[in-house]
């Protein structure tokens, strides 16, 4: 379980996130919804830690939660240039051509072609790759759908549902489908904190509110 405590975010004195509490459940999947602007990548590098927090603490299993815990998929993935599919999942401690070569039966990459001809959606793939042969605890999955097919995004959402049981993932995205047909809870930011929690049987309810702040953000 990852335990945030009044954890404050702020940029040249603007508050981002102010006062966050939150429990997120390992063996669920937690997902992070609000309009632009609203800090949900920004809670996401503050657990991995790219980003300090002003106030408040993050606790994993009662202790500091550290990289050590995490694999983070960023949203702008880096890829080193001139190197394959292969030697990019090589850097990957622990990771034997054996544990690629099972995980890739699934995502069937062309792990011996440059990444520079890869499409996007077979980039995020890789990077989804080598979080899985990391095998680490907690998973932060920043737009993890962007760039995919619907075929891909199918296989993404079982993989997730697959691996979940022993994992406390979260994740974000902007497609409110991907979110409730994937996600456990889904946690809505508003006003620089977590705004509301909302169940699967709250979905619904929630779907409203997002179309409410929508049309009022665009002034129907």
């Amino acid at each position: 379980m990852i335990s945030i405590h009044n954890l404050s975010v702020s940029f040249n004195q603007q508050v981002v996130l102010k006062n966050v509490d939150a429990c997120f459940e390992t063996g669920k999947v937690h997902g992070i919804v609000g309009l632009n602007g609203t800090g949900k990548t920004t809670l996401l590098n503050t657990l991995f830690g790219f980003i300090k927090p002003s106030t408040g603490e993050v606790l994993y299993q009662g202790t500091g939660l550290n990289k050590m815990h995490i694999s983070y998929l960023e949203t702008d993935i880096f890829f080193y240039s001139n190197i394959t599919g292969q030697e990019y999942l090589r850097l990957f401690r622990n990771s034997s051509p054996h544990d690629y070569e099972i995980w890739n039966s699934v995502f069937k990459l062309p792990l011996g072609n440059l990444i520079e001809g890869y499409s996007t959606g077979m980039k995020k793939k890789l990077a989804l790759l080598g979080i899985l042969l990391q095998d680490k605890p907690v998973l932060l999955l920043d737009e993890p759908f962007n760039g995919l097919d619907l075929e891909s995004i199918w296989l993404v959402k079982r993989i997730i549902s697959d691996i979940k049981l022993s994992k406390t993932i979260l994740l974000t995205s902007h497609i409110f489908e991907t979110l409730s047909s994937t996600c456990d809870y889904i946690y809505r930011l508003g006003n620089n904190s977590i705004a509301q929690t909302y169940s699967k049987e709250e979905f619904g309810q929630l779907q409203e509110h997002l179309y409410k702040e929508l049309n009022g953000k665009a002034g129907f």
